[in-house]
């Protein structure tokens, strides 16, 4: 592997999916009895099921209520998946190919399960885990983001300094992960689950529009820090 990463995120950041994952959530609370609104889970949207129900229902979700709710969201959305066509942004593959002919090594951080991102990869009809040297999912964390663990883990199985890395996501709480973790944030909007100044208060070092922006700029992206163009 080469010296230096770049992480990215999944939904919202590579493939258009966010707005299925928030019609999920909220079929999910509504057939278990919660009236939450979908602008109310669109402000959570970037964390996995372990940190997204507590911040809406409260800290004393009991774990039964929220294996419940987290269950019947994946089932959900594995239908809508199934059912819809989910769309990789532009310039996805082209910007993963383009790092690895410079010798970045290329990884995926999701706060979605293995079985999710299968899923969803199978309905994008894009063999998008592929392009990508490391896949690191909620499986293989304790906590999903805004929890640094993903991150971290990720770092460990790289074994490269977060300073020798950048992650790149489209979420305050992908961009909170990132401050936990050390590693320098770069942020996109094309998850539309945060804008521009939400981003760069959380602490983009920049914010590009989604990864067909990030390529047609990637002297640009990779001029952060000790990661530099090749």
């Amino acid at each position: 592997m080469s010296p230096y990463a770049v992480i990215f995120d999944f939904d919202g950041t590579l493939i258009d999916s966010n707005e299925e994952h928030i019609e999920a959530w909220e079929k999910a609370f509504r057939d278990h009895g919660y009236d939450v609104s979908p602008e109310r889970i669109r402000a959570e949207v970037g964390k996995g099921g372990d940190q997204l129900v507590p911040a809406i229902l409260g800290p004393e979700t009991t774990p039964r209520v929220l294996q419940r709710l987290s269950a019947a969201h994946d089932a959900i959305f594995g239908r809508m998946a199934r059912d819809q066509h989910l769309y990789m942004f532009e310039g996805t593959i082209e910007l993963l190919d383009t790092l690895r002919r410079r010798w970045l090594t290329t990884a995926l951080a999701t706060s979605s399960k293995t079985k999710m991102v299968e899923e969803i990869e199978r309905c994008a009809e894009v063999p998008i885990l592929n392009h990508f040297d490391l896949v690191v999912t909620a499986d293989h964390a304790a906590r999903s983001k805004p929890a640094p663990d993903l991150l971290l883990a990720t770092l460990w199985k790289l074994a490269l300094p977060a300073a020798r890395c950048i992650f790149i996501g489209d979420t305050v709480h992908d961009a909170e992960a990132a401050a936990h973790a050390g590693i320098p944030f770069i942020g996109v909007t094309c998850g539309r689950c945060a804008t521009e100044s939400q981003l760069v208060l959380a602490g983009a070092i920049s914010v590009w529009r989604d990864p067909a922006d990030l390529l047609d700029n990637i002297d640009q992206v990779l001029a952060v820090g000790s990661l530099v163009a090749h």
